[in-house]
């Protein structure tokens, strides 16, 4: 989960907070501004997140709030099912809210603009992400235009298979070339990984041909800056709509099976802010 709450306005993110990301490593921050209904549910995850976490105390001990079941020496089942059943309930509001409370409040009243938050929580069996990544991957019209980007090309298997076996879309990824990945020149084997992921992302390419799709694999190249973006871009151009998924996943199998991961679906049919998310989309 990567979000910065400031009153009632949230910064989604897929950005860390070390001092690489303010100097040269490309990542996307999206503010979201006088929206306390959103504010409020990231929030709620988040106390949640921490309290069934371990404090660090000043002197370097771990703390665990008596309230918690302990994950590994107490029962872990009992243990991710408590978080479970209070993440469940957080995410509960989502559907007991008026539709209206997560427009954004920059829209017109005709509400051309909405906000709706999910979240990616494997350990606890809160799969959102899945659920709606599984059901664009699997889309079988080519009546929109959907880009990918991520830091780190290694989908996960079922979303490569979807989009191999049932997509009929153009479909555009952009990484990070390997001397924007953050491994570039590292020591040891780290210095090998921008190199496997260059070969994921030739096997992907090959697999699209045999498949014949209409895939293509961009690469982020900037002298001397790293690459960490990620998002999902969606045109729909017959209905006038732009969609765009925001937040912490990189779409691999650390996010869809470890990871905790929040992001935030925003569907827009501002022509305004339509071309806004283009550029960003031509111009990372």
């Amino acid at each position: 989960m990567k979000f910065y709450i400031f009153d009632d306005s949230v910064i989604i993110s897929g950005a860390n907070l070390s001092d690489q990301y303010f100097l040269n490593r490309q990542d996307r921050y999206v503010l979201i501004e006088n929206n306390p209904k959103l504010v409020d549910f990231l929030e709620n995850v988040f106390n949640t997140i921490a309290a069934s976490s371990f404090q660090l105390k000043e002197n370097g001990d771990l703390d665990l709030s008596d309230n918690c079941i302990h994950p590994f020496e107490g029962n872990k089942a009992a243990f991710c099912e408590h978080v479970s059943t209070q993440v469940r309930s957080i995410l509960s509001t989502l559907h007991t809210e008026s539709s209206d409370s997560m427009i954004s409040p920059s829209s017109t009243p005709a509400s051309d603009t909405r906000i709706y938050p999910f979240l990616q929580f494997p350990p606890f069996k809160i799969n959102d992400e899945v659920e709606i990544l599984m059901k664009l991957f699997s889309h079988s019209d080519n009546d929109i235009d959907v880009t990918v980007a991520t830091g780190y090309f290694n989908l996960y298997d079922d979303y490569l298979d979807a989009i191999l076996k049932k997509s009929n879309y153009p479909l555009t990824f952009l990484t990070a070339a390997p001397d924007a990945n953050g491994f570039y020149n590292g020591q040891g084997l780290s210095g090998y990984v921008p190199s496997l992921y260059v070969n994921t992302s030739k096997f992907c390419f090959d697999q699209a041909k045999i498949h014949q799709k209409q895939i293509k694999i961009l690469e982020y190249s900037r002298p001397n800056w790293t690459f960490h973006g990620k998002g999902i871009w969606i045109d729909d151009e017959k209905n006038g709509l732009t969609a765009t998924m925001i937040g912490s996943s990189n779409f691999g199998y650390r996010s869809v099976s470890r990871d905790l991961e929040a992001q935030i679906m925003l569907v827009t049919s501002n022509e305004k802010l339509r071309s806004r998310l283009k550029e960003v989309k031509r111009k990372p």
